[in-house]
């Protein structure tokens, strides 16, 4: 009896702070499923995606932990141009965020994981719950 509360309180745990991997195939569909969502777009290869890697994910972390509902993920635009080129994406790594499925706004800020999570909650309130356009 007991493990059937643990399993889902387990899931939940290991599901916070994760990072939706999308593709050229899913981007559309992740959208509409997630009306506030930041997407980097990055490249295996390059030094500075590598080194933001663990910034995102942990960033990923601090927005789960949160009361934001908005969502974190990635595309490698190595396999998957097509979306890099819908987006205008030409440098890497790229924070676009999505509200309502449209691109509204790229990341400019400091790269840390503290200054991307409140970003994106601030950002959700001002498109969401403000009713920005």
């Amino acid at each position: 009896m007991w493990l059937n509360l643990l399993f889902p309180a387990l899931f939940l745990v290991l599901s916070l702070g994760k990072v939706i991997k999308v593709t050229d195939q899913s981007i559309d569909s992740t959208l509409d499923s997630h009306p506030c969502m930041l997407i980097k777009f990055y490249s295996p290869a390059c030094s500075h995606c590598q080194h933001l890697a663990p910034i995102y994910e942990s960033a990923a972390t601090i927005v789960a932990q949160s009361h934001c509902d908005a969502q974190m993920a990635e595309i490698d635009v190595t396999t998957q141009r097509r979306s890099a080129e819908k987006y205008d994406v030409h440098a890497y790594p790229t924070l676009i965020l999505f509200v309502d499925g449209e691109p509204v706004e790229r990341y400019k800020g400091t790269r840390t994981a503290e200054a991307i999570a409140e970003w994106l909650q601030t950002k959700e309130v001002e498109y969401l719950k403000e009713g920005k356009s």
